[in-house]
């Protein structure tokens, strides 16, 4: 039983630190957008929906996919939803 325990807290701890990462680059995908950067970005895809609606996903896994309002003209950036990908 104890085994288990420290599998599983390992486990744990193994897909919050992936998660975080994942999360660190959608912040980093985030400010390309407001650099104007966006096409540079290895680990992001960025996709142009509508008028300043921008959803982005990172490509490894965890997968993370953010929809995010972008105001280019102010530089506003505001995350209106996100969702972690499951295949």
């Amino acid at each position: 039983m104890n085994a288990l325990e420290l599998i599983q807290t390992q486990t744990q701890s193994q897909s919050q630190e992936k998660f975080i990462h994942a999360e660190k680059i959608i912040l980093d995908c985030q400010t390309d957008l407001i650099l104007g950067a966006s096409d540079h970005h290895p680990n992001c895809d960025f996709h142009f929906l509508q008028k300043n609606y921008w959803f982005i996903s990172t490509i490894d896994k965890p997968q993370i996919e953010v929809l995010v309002f972008f105001d280019s003209q102010q530089g506003v950036l505001k995350r209106l939803n996100w969702r972690q990908a499951f295949d």
